[in-house]
């Protein structure tokens, strides 16, 4: 089987960043068993239109989002983001790691454009 080249993976990174993505906060690695903390947030994953044009393989986010946590809840440790194709339900289609943040009531943390993203890495 062969690999994509640098320039292979760019473009096929450019065409899927077009979708259209919903992001969603996580405690631990939503691939394998994290535990989204949408319900503990805003309530909805983050709609993201696009991502920014990829460079050497990855790509990154192409606008800034934002979790605020729920007032009356506990407080929530967010390390990792999920990338779904939908608001509710769907399918995880990526995963970024993200720097560790503890929110109690009402707090907020924004990810800037160019915060997160993910990577298309060769086969091992």
């Amino acid at each position: 089987m062969g690999t994509l080249t640098t320039a292979g993976k760019n473009a096929l990174l450019d065409q899927i960043g077009t979708m259209g993505w919903y992001v969603a906060p996580f405690n631990g690695n939503p691939a394998s068993g994290g535990t989204e903390l949408t319900d503990q947030v805003d309530g909805n994953r983050q709609p993201l239109d696009s991502m920014a044009a990829a460079s050497n393989s990855a790509v990154l986010t192409a606008e800034a989002f934002t979790f605020t946590a729920d007032p009356s809840g506990a407080s929530i440790t967010i390390n990792y983001v999920g990338y779904f194709d939908a608001e509710t339900d769907g399918t995880l289609m990526a995963v970024g790691t993200a720097p560790e943040r503890t929110l109690v009531g009402n707090e907020t943390v924004t990810y800037p454009v160019g915060g997160q993203g993910f990577n298309l890495g060769d086969p091992t």
